[in-house]
């Protein structure tokens, strides 16, 4: 089966992550996070969650986010793990357990 070597798992991957592709990624999420917020009303909330320990895609994709669009604030997360990152958390698997997260929730004044 010519294809099936392609379907098989590659882990090692994610160590291969070049700028330019961070960057391809980091454009998305914030694309997505802009087409988002527009579609909730004043009072509505946003949770961003990304599975990466990259400031690129997590905390300064949030404090990007806050800065285009100043009508929008952080909300103070609660989850008894994490480390602060700017607005939001960081879950770490050697500190919290998990996989790499970045969790924050945003709310439309």
């Amino acid at each position: 089966m010519l294809g099936h070597r392609h379907l098989a798992p590659q882990p090692r991957r994610r160590w291969r992550l070049t700028p330019d592709q961070l960057a391809r990624y980091a454009a998305v999420q914030a694309r997505l996070l802009d087409l988002a917020a527009s579609l909730l009303r004043p009072g509505g909330r946003l949770g961003f969650v990304t599975c990466s320990l990259l400031d690129a895609e997590g905390a300064s994709q949030a404090a990007a986010f806050l800065a285009r669009h100043p009508d929008w604030s952080a909300q103070e997360l609660h989850l008894g793990a994490g480390e602060q990152r700017g607005p939001g958390l960081r879950l770490s698997p050697n500190r919290d357990g998990t996989d790499g997260f970045f969790v924050a929730c945003f709310r439309k004044s």
